[in-house]
């Protein structure tokens, strides 16, 4: 997914590439909104398994099981949506009369939480770039970070929480605890102005 967008934006990806990509995109993510809708019950899909009596869980959640996979799915099967169900899909514009892409939707499922977490760490690192460290800051002075982190940022010497983030021995407590000290000096700084 990300290879193609990157291929596009330097011109590795023609016209027809792009186009198809995108409408296998559209229709992924059409049957992610899906899967995070509709309700199954997994006793009609696994009869192995016994989950409360035949409670409904959501399809996304069937997907995150070690037990299920995409190889499986039955739709029609699995799927056994009462009138009122499909009219309130249809409404939203999530109501999918087949799943086309299993095995991707199964590993979008699957691995959501860590992508998300990911994508988290890479704003915060984005955010780390961006807060600048004052000069002549004394990280030996500073006792709220680990000694190693002091010495070891006290030989680097980086102008960036950034760049003090890949210094060995610096650990993410100590980013945060910089991050708070830098935020509140600047703070002050403002205030005196």
């Amino acid at each position: 997914q990300r290879l193609t967008s990157l291929g596009r934006d330097i011109g590795l990806v023609d016209d027809y590439r792009w186009a198809c990509f995108n409408k296998k995109q559209d229709r992924l993510n059409q049957e992610l909104e899906f899967a995070h809708q509709v309700r199954v019950k997994v006793i009609d899909v696994i009869p192995e398994i016994s989950y409360k009596s035949g409670e409904k869980i959501l399809l996304a959640d069937l997907f995150k099981r070690a037990e299920y996979s995409h190889e499986y799915f039955d739709y029609d099967k699995l799927i056994s949506l009462s009138d009122h169900e499909i009219i309130r899909l249809k409404e939203k514009n999530i109501f999918v009369d087949n799943i086309d892409y299993g095995f991707e939707l199964e590993t979008a499922v699957k691995y959501e939480g860590y992508i998300t977490r990911q994508q988290v760490l890479i704003e915060d690192m984005e955010k780390f770039e961006q807060i600048k460290i004052p000069q002549g800051f004394s990280f030996k002075e500073c006792d709220k970070i680990s000694l190693e982190a002091r010495d070891k940022l006290e030989k680097v010497r980086p102008q960036t929480l950034g760049q003090a983030s890949r210094v060995g021995g610096v650990t993410p407590n100590d980013l945060s605890v910089l991050s708070v000290i830098f935020a509140s000096k600047k703070r002050r700084e403002k205030e005196v102005v």
